[in-house]
């Protein structure tokens, strides 16, 4: 079926079907050109709720499962749509999009959108152009801009995870302000503002921050192990590969799983070792494909003398 066709009928059938489409016919949405987001754009107030939500929802899905796919211009259209849900799915799904145009609607919804789980949500997705910025991947002047924002939304007390998705978001940022909002954050008796801090630490990949990230692999909340598990690999010290093998026995699946990830980033004999023998024990199969993915990198870092790790400490593990 050509797919001018295979478009005029899910056009169709989405202003006329009461139940969500197939996420098989949903494919026809791939890499549409200007004419077809037109129509697609002109019909879109008239597709019922129930039919776009789980359209936005499937694309995602979609994207994830098949690298072929692009609904980027679907994503940016959801974006203005009516219903908070749909915004946010929109936001989550252009995960990959690095468009300038796409980082000043972002702004623009961090401050603007009646929605304050949308509004966190635009304000995490700017993480990826905050990184982008600071490896020249994107405008100084725009970098500023939105490091200016994300500064003024971390000091806004009245909102708090808009604060904390901000300090996150502004990790990977080496702006002298920022150091002093994650470590506020670090000092804070709420659970959330430390876990928004380790976030930020983990981002930073400032080896100011190892006491702080190795402390809180030992913390008592499973949430925070799990994110000090993640920014250790983040950080690329050795210094906490021993630690990391210990949470590999950790009661908490998601703080084994960073563990399992920050060790093949860190490599070594000892993150060897303790990997493969994880994966000969029974574990289950996401758990499985972790490992081998954890192997993998491994093995690229031990294949690729560039990319070993250097710590200028001197090693912290045995041979």
């Amino acid at each position: 079926m050509p797919a001018s066709t295979a478009l005029s009928r899910l056009f169709q059938a989405l202003t006329e079907s009461t139940e969500p489409i197939p996420a098989l016919d949903l494919t026809a949405l791939s890499d549409l050109g200007t004419k077809d987001v037109r129509t697609l754009a002109g019909i879109w107030p008239n597709i019922p709720l129930d039919v776009r939500r789980p359209l936005v929802q499937d694309l995602g899905g979609l994207a994830n499962d098949h690298i072929e796919y692009d609904f980027e211009a679907v994503n940016r259209l959801a974006l203005a749509d009516d219903n908070p849900e749909i915004r946010r799915l929109a936001v989550a799904n252009l995960w990959e999009c690095e468009d300038a145009n796409l980082a000043e609607a972002l702004m623009h919804m961090a401050t603007d959108d009646p929605d304050a789980v949308v509004r966190a949500a635009a304000t995490s997705a700017l993480a990826r152009f905050v990184y982008l910025g600071e490896v020249n991947k994107l405008s100084a002047d725009l970098l500023s801009t939105i490091e200016d924002m994300l500064i003024t939304l971390a000091g806004q007390t009245g909102q708090p995870e808009l604060r904390r998705r901000a300090i996150e978001s502004l990790g990977y940022s080496s702006r002298a302000e920022v150091p002093p909002l994650i470590a506020g954050a670090y000092e804070a008796d709420e659970e959330a503002e430390r876990l928004a801090s380790v976030v930020a630490m983990g981002r930073s990949a400032h080896d100011r921050w190892l006491p702080e990230v190795l402390a809180e692999l030992n913390s008592h909340s499973p949430h925070i192990r799990a994110e000090a598990a993640r920014a250790a690999g983040e950080m690329e010290s050795r210094k906490a590969v021993a630690p990391l093998v210990e949470l590999l026995e950790d009661a908490h699946p998601s703080v084994r799983r960073a563990a399992i990830w920050s060790l093949g980033q860190l490599g070594g004999n000892q993150a060897r070792n303790a990997l493969e023998h994880l994966s000969e024990s029974e574990q289950a199969p996401e758990d499985l494909t972790l490992i081998e993915d954890a192997l993998d990198y491994l093995g690229f870092l031990e294949s690729t003398p560039e990319f070993l790790l250097m710590d200028l400490d001197g090693p912290d593990e045995e041979p």
